[in-house]
């Protein structure tokens, strides 16, 4: 198992904790062999935010060519950015009913996102759900 150290938001917003994630995925394939790991069973996983992060990372290094992971663990992600706020598609009332509520996911997100705007072609590593393709 690795862990990776990445630079969280709000000092490092987009794409500060992206990169270091794929940065750590290349370094991982890289290395595979000396460190007794089968580059094809490479499995990512996160939690919360790690868990979207592992999302998006699957999708840039599908976009960049690089390691195809064998599979995500991703547990209670957080994949779309809208979530709990006005532009929500999902309108679910309970979103953020209890301990993390509509307020806490905004500002979470909104550290993440500093001044990007999620409209190019990077939208999909900040906030999963928004890509266009997933396959």
């Amino acid at each position: 198992m690795v862990s990776v150290d990445y630079r969280f938001a709000p000092e490092t917003p987009i794409p500060g904790p992206q990169e270091a994630n794929y940065a750590a995925l290349l370094w991982l394939a890289g290395h595979a062999h000396e460190l007794g790991v089968d580059p094809a069973r490479i499995v990512i996983m996160g939690e919360s935010a790690g868990g979207g992060l592992a999302a998006s990372l699957a999708q840039m290094a599908r976009d960049g060519g690089g390691p195809k992971p064998a599979g995500q663990v991703l547990i209670y992600p957080m994949l779309d950015w809208r979530t709990g706020g006005a532009d929500c598609p999902y309108r679910n009332r309970h979103t953020g009913e209890w301990l993390w509520t509509r307020e806490k996911n905004r500002f979470g997100w909104e550290c993440l996102r500093g001044e990007y705007a999620p409209t190019d072609e990077r939208k999909g590593w900040f906030s999963p759900a928004l890509a266009e393709d997933l396959c």
